[in-house]
């Protein structure tokens, strides 16, 4: 098998763990978004606690929109919340917490009472979509279905109790319970088995059948088994997990927990056995407790609070980590703790605990009075290269020092430059294994700095830790630029430099390449820090980048000076909202927002309870004057089409084609509005279809509503929201992203001087009119087109367009050419062609544009795209209006005596 082969496998298979275990929660403790469709005759408090019902709740997770909740229950305190499915009859998806759309490919998989949403102070996640009962130790059976749900009061809390059948043809029910205190970081989980036979043994009830990537933490995470029916049972005391910003610890409040598990995230099988021996059988009333903790923080923080609440005697350990060359740690340098047998050849140490180290490379955790052995240290989720074991007696109440040198670091310094100019640029790597070297696996994605096979680098350059071998190193820095690679050794315990050289071989001249409606951590659930976001928009070549986080304001500017892309790259600040009352409608964004502007957290009071979008959208314009209105997800859903996976969005109407519904506007039109500025017609950046979105926006055109087209982000974690494909080219006539102000760029962006592209880049006039002008009707006035690409790039059509239909389709003169030119590479001229020569209609104004489009060769090999996702080359421009009458403005075909076919 090739490595290729290999990677594509990987990745699919962490496509599959992303889009079936990590979508990511929709509001966290405070956040409004869920608050204001709770249903209050559901409330229940105590004290600070309380358990609530939320309405339907709808949330935008990659551009997309569909129902994510449905009857969700919440039980929270000040400091942390805990969501669970629908019961009932209401369906929710067993996962995605946030990319709801989901629940329209699975419908028959939906687990009713899952805790699938998890949140801590700022922190939000979904990692425990599966946390949930099921019954049998290998978690094959159908996990259990609550029918009811009963929100509680009383002296532990609040509380939340569903209640189910495991088996159709068993009299018995589950019983479980969740408990939570005010001023509490841990809830309580009871369960118990009622309506059981004399003497009936209670089937094994699984308590945690998938902690999903977030890596448990667990006593023997090494161990891996080929075939899932050999898995060992094993016994532990607590498990702990970490995903993101918080911590996570799982323990029974009286005996141990058992478990079958493989290493790989995705088969994690935890259970929470209801009995501690195998020949004992529970009584009907019997109850099964154990304590889920949550910190904001890492999992050595949730295990300081479950020894501290569990009265385990502790002792603490600090000191500071250091490289053996005295070079400064990687940002994310951690210890590990390990546990081992001695004299035991056979069993090799299991993980207890890991602590990330700050800046300076201190540390300290704390930990129950035994014998530990710490590793020299892990960076990137690859051990150090000689990871001896030091070991470390610790007694309770006592603290020591220990101070950790870690091995030489074996890797590679990488700097990207300019082939022409020699100018330092920000650039994405991608490291692939000559074998026998085995291949890199910097970790899950929740870092631009490394995941995968991936790393974005600034300009100064980055050094990237790999084990000793034999590499190849690609580099990218967006679709101006060629792909590059270097062949390279690594010997241990050495870091080399390398110098990598971009050819700038299709050069955008005048257009600045946008990222509209970027998403950092300031949105609960996103992953993206605004370092990453940054980070990633100038490794991939484009000038411009929009924060759009949902009602926050985030400035990239001092993340951008920072980085040392400040010549480079600028930004805008903007929100994204909804309408509370039409949810359904999806996102919309406001940008640029000007300093001093109404915070949207609050202002977003003023629009709660309207009705209508043509109210919503006024109050928008009176608040942020001179805005841009961005509708984020538009289409319908339409059976037949990979459009259906869409959600409803703003033109709503469950089954109407777009083209349709953008003609005739939707079917309840009595609160639908047009008063916006832009549209999103790609929502998302992985199985776009062309014809699809194109065509809608160019009906929408021609029916009279001209609005300027984006295409909107992609994933909340790194991998799968790498900004920049495709992506929009605005028009504004300088190359100096310095000399560009805000108002020229958005003037230009208002006026549809834009394209969108993901490799492709078009160029077209007629008579010194741009994309986006209007022109008094002349057939002798000559239309110029010509296209270029990369060498990464394969096109195999452009077409001359007609109110977006096709008019004339050529074939690209060179299509294997390292640049393509059309219609000459050589020489570099225009392609001419006078009006007449497109046969324009008499009778009306017509949308003069151009498209191009590659389907033989799909960019699998400069996009960080999930396997499996074929991702073609294709670019279109906003068009010129062809102005018939000369009455100087589009005339739409529904003002005209007669329609035309």
């Amino acid at each position: 098998m090739s490595f290729r082969m290999i990677r594509n496998s990987v990745q699919l298979l962490l496509a599959l763990i992303i889009m079936n275990t990590l979508a990511l929660a929709a509001a966290g403790p405070g956040e409004a978004l869920a608050a204001k469709l709770v249903d209050p005759a559901t409330r229940k408090t105590a004290g600070k606690a309380y358990v609530e019902r939320l309405g339907r709740v709808y949330v935008s997770g990659a551009g997309l929109l569909a129902s994510a909740r449905g009857g969700d229950w919440r039980l929270g305190n000040e400091h942390v919340s805990f969501t669970f499915a629908g019961v009932e009859d209401l369906p929710t998806t067993y996962s995605m917490a946030v990319k709801g759309y989901e629940e329209l490919r699975t419908k028959d998989d939906r687990i009713p009472g899952a805790l699938i949403d998890i949140a801590v102070d700022d922190a939000t996640a979904d990692v425990i979509s599966f946390f949930t009962q099921a019954i049998g130790l290998d978690a094959s059976r159908l996990p259990v279905r609550y029918d009811t749900a009963e929100p509680l009061s009383g002296p532990e809390g609040a509380g939340i109790r569903f209640t189910g059948s495991p088996f159709e043809n068993r009299m018995l029910r589950l019983e479980t319970t969740y408990w939570l205190a005010g001023g509490s970081n841990r809830l309580r989980i009871e369960s118990r088995f009622t309506e059981m036979e004399p003497g009936e043994r209670a089937p094994q009830l699984v308590d945690v059948a998938n902690w999903g990537a977030a890596a448990p933490i667990i006593k023997g995470i090494g161990y891996i088994a080929d075939d899932s029916s050999a898995q060992p049972v094993r016994t532990l005391d607590y498990i702990l997990c970490q995903e993101g910003g918080m911590g996570m610890a799982l323990a029974l409040r009286t005996g141990k927990l058992h478990g079958r598990f493989t290493s790989a995230p995705n088969t994690s099988r935890m259970f929470a056995a209801p009995y501690d021996s195998e020949t004992s059988a529970p009584k009907s009333a019997e109850v099964f407790q154990r304590d889920l903790w949550l910190v904001r923080g890492q999992s050595a923080d949730a295990l300081e609070v479950m020894l501290r609440d569990k009265k385990i005697p502790t002792g603490t350990i600090s000191g500071k980590m250091t490289l053996a060359d005295g070079k400064p740690l990687p940002r994310d340098a951690r210890v590990r703790v390990m546990s081992y047998d001695r004299g035991v050849s056979s069993t090799p140490p299991t993980l207890l605990t890991m602590k990330a180290v700050d800046a300076d490379g201190r540390f300290r955790v704390s930990l129950p009075a035994n014998e530990w052995f710490f590793t020299k240290g892990e960076v990137r989720g690859m051990l150090d290269m000689a990871p001896q074991l030091v070991s470390t007696k610790i007694e309770a109440g006592k603290d020591k020092t220990k101070n950790i040198t870690m091995g030489d670091m074996t890797g590679i310094r990488i700097q990207v430059i300019d082939a022409d100019t020699k100018h330092l640029i920000a650039a994405r790597l991608r490291f692939e294994a000559i074998a026998p070297t085995r291949p890199i696996y910097f970790g899950f994605p929740t870092s631009a700095d490394a995941y995968l096979d991936t790393a974005y680098i600034p300009p100064l350059g980055d050094t990237i830790r790999l084990h000793e071998g034999h590499w190849i190193v690609y580099a990218t820095h967006g679709i101006e630029y060629e792909l590059a690679s270097k062949e390279f050794k690594l010997p241990r315990g050495k870091v080399d430099n390398m110098v990598i050289a971009l050819k700038r071989s299709n050069p955008t001249p005048g257009w600045l390449g946008v990222e509209i409606g970027a998403r950092t951590t300031a949105t609960p659930g996103v992953a993206i820090t605004a370092r990453d976001m940054a980070l990633m928009c100038a490794a991939e070549g484009l000038q411009w980048v929009v924060a759009c986080d949902f009602e926050r304001l985030t400035d990239l500017n001092p993340v951008i000076k920072e980085l040392g892309l400040a010549d480079t790259l600028r930004a805008s600040t903007g929100f994204r909202t909804l309408m509370p009352t039409h949810p359904n409608w999806g996102h919309f964004l406001v940008y640029p927002v000007a300093k001093g502007a109404p915070d949207p957290a609050k202002a977003s009071a003023q629009w709660a309870k309207v009705k209508s979008a043509g109210e919503f959208f006024s109050i928008l314009r009176k608040l942020y004057p001179g805005a841009i209105i961005e509708c984020e997800l538009a289409f319908t859903e339409t059976p037949g089409t990979s459009d259906e996976l869409h959600g409803p969005g703003y033109f709503m109407g469950h089954g109407v084609n777009p083209r349709e519904v953008a003609w005739n506007g939707p079917p309840d039109r009595r609160q639908f509005s047009y008063d916006f500025d832009a549209i999103g017609i790609i929502p998302e950046r992985i199985g776009w279809n062309l014809n699809l979105t194109d065509m809608f926006y160019h009906v929408l055109y021609v029916a009279g509503f001209p609005r300027t087209p984006v295409c909107t982000p992609a994933s909340s974690f790194v991998y799968g929201a790498e900004p920049g494909y495709p992506r929009v080219l605005v028009k504004v006539g300088k190359d100096d992203v310095a000399k560009v102000t805000e108002k020229e760029l958005f003037d230009a962006f208002r006026k549809r001087r834009t394209q969108i592209t993901n490799g492709a880049f078009i160029d077209m006039s007629i008579d010194g009119a741009q994309p986006g002008d209007i022109m008094p009707r002349d057939d002798n006035k000559v239309m110029k087109t010509r296209i270029t690409a990369p060498g990464w790039i394969e096109l195999n059509r452009i077409q001359i367009t007609k109110d977006g239909n096709s008019d004339q389709t050529l074939l690209s003169s060179h299509p294997l050419k390292s640049t393509q030119r059309f219609p000459d590479p050589e020489s570099g001229k225009w392609r001419e062609q006078k009006l007449e020569q497109l046969k324009l209609r008499d009778f009306k104004d017509t949308l003069a544009g151009v498209t191009a489009i590659g389907g033989s060769k799909p960019l699998d090999d400069a996009l960080p795209r999930y396997a499996g996702q074929a991702n073609y080359p294709f670019a279109f421009i906003s068009p010129i209006v062809i102005d018939a009458d000369k009455n100087g403005k589009y005339d739409r075909i529904g003002d005209y005596s007669w329609r035309g076919r």
